[in-house]
């Protein structure tokens, strides 16, 4: 692509003997750099972006708490430079081939992502690998890109250039709701593009015309793999309705509530979408539905994404660390009022080795009658191997859906249909 983004060919001195104390040594030291990838508290995260733009290369920005204004300038620079600022807080992204964060390990091919979601372009990138694609370049942008604030800047960037790419024959982006300004700049940066674009804006009903507009993730991959002229090559289904309507129908009386504990915010998300369109009064901390007053004490129809910046704040992210999450889970296995708790497995570099297994655990250790429905973002090449991983989940008990938007249909449906089903809705 235009302004590829080529990693280093090789250092002058021997990699694990590098340990440059500043971008600019670290710039000198290698042959043709391309990318610095940035990790430092939030404080000093600017200084160190701003000091790699200096020097020419794009910025993988891992860091949070970095200030908006920081965000815009830097990004605004950027622009003018045709480089990236992926981030600030920016969890995944894939380059020429190599994972940035908590990124899958991916087939190559000819679809180019572009994300402000972490665990979007996990499970979108992951699922079309899985079924016999492949990823040119997946940019992750941070999720403040496509805020009214930012106005997509590195968005537009990184679709100019997957256009430019003769390696990307469809362009995929995906994002948590985005403001209409920073839509309408997409759109917009989009008119004379001569590549496919594919587009799933989480909460956005609006059509475009020169923009294909997809309803969920698995959808998402799904449709650019037909845009690639790819035929899936599996279809990941793992849970037939008639089991978990009987699974629902076993359900005691008193057993009415849903909890979704999540460790991606773009499949959390998705999740609460799905489950207000049930008609329920639904709680989050996502922004869907009626706030969730306290996220260590959830009541109702509570659904939680457990990587907010206020639920992490000294501690490491719920797909490294599960004690939160195990911690939230157990608490929704014994309380009687609970029916259905729905979960998302996110694997892939960085996270936990076994999240399987510590659910698993924490259900064998439980004493409970609700019923546990999962999703598994990844690969069978991830370093937790994501065949291993269903298989743990559905010897604990959980069931195991073929995708994060089919398992919240699921329990979706059962709340609707509360009349026939023990899971009722309403509020307590």
């Amino acid at each position: 692509m235009a302004s590829k983004l080529h990693t280093a060919e090789s250092p002058a001195n021997e990699t694990s003997e590098m340990k440059p104390q500043s971008i600019r040594r670290a710039a000198g030291d290698m042959a043709n750099p391309q990318v610095a990838s940035i990790s430092v508290p939030g404080e000093y995260a600017t200084k160190v972006a701003w000091n790699a733009l200096h020097e020419g290369l794009h910025v993988h920005l891992f860091s949070d708490n970095v200030p908006l204004a920081d965000e815009k300038a830097l990004k605004t620079t950027a622009q003018e430079m045709d480089r990236l600022v992926m981030g600030p807080d920016c969890g995944t992204a894939i380059v020429d081939g190599h994972p940035f964060g908590f990124a899958n390990e991916v087939s190559s091919g000819s679809i180019g992502l572009v994300a402000a979601s972490g665990t979007g372009l996990q499970a979108v990138s992951s699922r079309i690998s899985r079924r016999g694609g492949g990823i040119s370049q997946a940019v992750g942008t941070g999720g403040r890109d496509l805020t009214e604030h930012i106005e997509a800047k590195t968005t537009q960037t990184a679709l100019n250039m997957l256009d430019d790419d003769p390696e990307t024959d469809v362009i995929v982006i995906i994002s948590k709701p985005p403001s209409d300004a920073a839509v309408e700049a997409v759109s917009a940066s989009l008119e004379d593009a001569k590549t496919p674009v594919i587009a799933h804006f989480q909460g956005t009903t609006k059509n475009y015309d020169n923009v294909q507009m997809t309803e969920t993730l698995a959808d998402t991959a799904d449709i650019a793999l037909e845009q690639s002229g790819i035929e899936p090559s599996v279809t990941d289904s793992r849970l037939p309705d008639s089991q978990l309507k009987t699974a629902v129908n076993s359900l005691s009386a008193e057993k009415r509530w849903v909890r979704g504990l999540f460790t991606g915010g773009t499949l959390c998300t998705e999740a609460a979408l799905t489950l207000a369109e049930s008609g329920k009064q639904i709680q989050s901390n996502v922004g869907i539905g009626e706030p969730v007053s306290d996220p260590a004490s959830p009541s109702g129809h509570a659904v939680l994404d457990l990587g907010t910046d206020d639920l992490t704040a000294g501690r490491p992210h719920p797909m490294i660390d599960l004690t939160l999450r195990n911690n939230l889970l157990r608490q929704a296995l014994e309380d009687p009022s609970v029916g259905i708790i729905i979960l998302d497995v996110v694997l892939g570099h960085g996270a936990h080795e076994d999240p399987a297994g510590a659910l698993a655990n924490v259900l064998d250790t439980t004493e409970s009658d609700s019923l546990v429905i999962a999703s598994v973002c990844g690969t069978d090449e991830d370093p937790q191997h994501r065949t291993s991983q269903i298989e743990t989940l559905e010897t604990a008990g959980i069931f195991v859906a073929e995708s994060n938007a089919t398992a919240a249909r699921h329990v979706a449906d059962a709340i609707s249909n509360s009349t026939s089903h023990p899971v009722e809705g309403g509020s307590q």
